[in-house]
């Protein structure tokens, strides 16, 4: 009788075998080894503030290495004193980016600020060097019009400019021509010379968004604004907008804040400018109002046209934070602002 003989293992898995003994050798021996921590610090740098109104300042970031580790968070941290830290006050960007944009609001006006760039990964929280800058100063005025009304005015300490602060509501020209009041659609659409109307089916309209001219009144000589002021041209709308960093965001700047007269979202909207600016509608060139679109946007003349038929305009939207222009036909019904002559 033959015993059992025991079976060999095939070549093939000897192998197998072998290379997971050796395998489970090398972790072994990883384990057992340390690694230098090749992770550091974040560095950052940020540029000078920029854009500083009296309630707002713009600060450009950039991680220049981001220390071979995970960046949780970046952003902006200012104070009124020194050395500002992430327990101070913070701006996060919240998208990931190495270089991002950081707009700070809600600052006392005529006060000085000290703000860092800071990024944070796993090995602690990186600074940049420390920069200062000091919110500007509003001037605050008042001017009246030939028909008594009073308006508030506003100029940002080094900007030459001075502004309304509110709609034009003035149904006179400065010399006291009567100005003509047209609220039919086909006489308005049909008007070669100067007219005023106000959004209808809405009491305060006048006292809240002022009246809303075509553009002959702007072309007037006889000046629709009071002595000494006059409609701003493009170039003057142009050096406010580019003080607020440009038409991409200078139009939140130029809104009202919240939403007791723009609806929801009002986007950016924060008022650093003091323009103040509200939703007050249109009138189309066919002369019908855009009722409806009242707290959706707000429209004011330029001084500036190219032709017979258009002017230039300036418009604000509950949904951008930015500021818009174009041409648009002289019928229109739009909202002015006055800027004061430069002597």
């Amino acid at each position: 009788m033959v015993k059992n003989i025991p079976k060999l293992l095939p070549m093939k898995n000897k192998i197998v075998l072998n290379q997971v003994f050796i395998f489970t050798i090398f972790l072994t021996f990883l384990h057992s080894c340390t690694f230098p921590d090749l992770r550091t610090l974040a560095t950052i740098t940020s540029s000078e503030a920029k854009y500083i109104t009296p309630i707002s300042a713009t600060i450009d970031c950039n991680i220049t290495n981001g220390g071979d580790a995970y960046i949780s968070e970046r952003g902006v941290c200012y104070s009124k004193n020194p050395t500002p830290t992430i327990e101070s006050t913070v701006v996060k960007q919240n998208e990931w980016a190495l270089n991002f944009t950081i707009y700070i609001t809600c600052l006392e006006v005529k006060t000085k600020y000290y703000a860092r760039a800071f990024a944070i990964n796993e090995k602690g929280t990186a600074y940049s060097e420390e920069i200062s800058f000091t919110t500007k100063n509003w001037e605050i005025g008042s001017l009246s019009d030939f028909d008594g009304n009073t308006y508030r005015t506003f100029k940002i300490s080094d900007l030459d400019q001075t502004w309304m602060q509110e709609n034009l509501k003035v149904t006179h020209f400065s010399n006291g021509d009567q100005l003509l009041h047209v609220q039919n659609p086909t006489d308005w659409k049909n008007l070669k010379t100067g007219a005023y109307c106000v959004l209808p089916n809405f009491s305060d309209y006048k006292e809240i968004y002022g009246l809303l001219y075509n553009a002959y009144v702007v072309e007037d000589n006889r000046n629709i604004c009071p002595t000494g002021w006059h409609v701003p041209n493009e170039a003057e709308w142009q050096v406010f907008s580019d003080y607020l960093g440009g038409d991409e965001v200078s139009g939140g700047k130029m809104k009202e804040s919240g939403k007791t007269h723009w609806i929801s979202p009002n986007t950016s909207a924060d008022n650093s400018s003091g323009f103040t600016g509200l939703p007050g509608s249109s009138r189309l060139e066919d002369g019908y109002f855009l009722d409806a679109a009242l707290g959706n946007y707000g429209q004011w003349w330029s001084a500036t046209s190219t032709n017979n038929l258009e002017m230039y305009g300036h418009a604000l939207s509950y949904l951008y934070g930015s500021k818009s222009k174009g041409q648009v036909s002289k019928n229109y019904g739009r909202s002015i602002r006055c800027i004061k002559d430069k002597s």
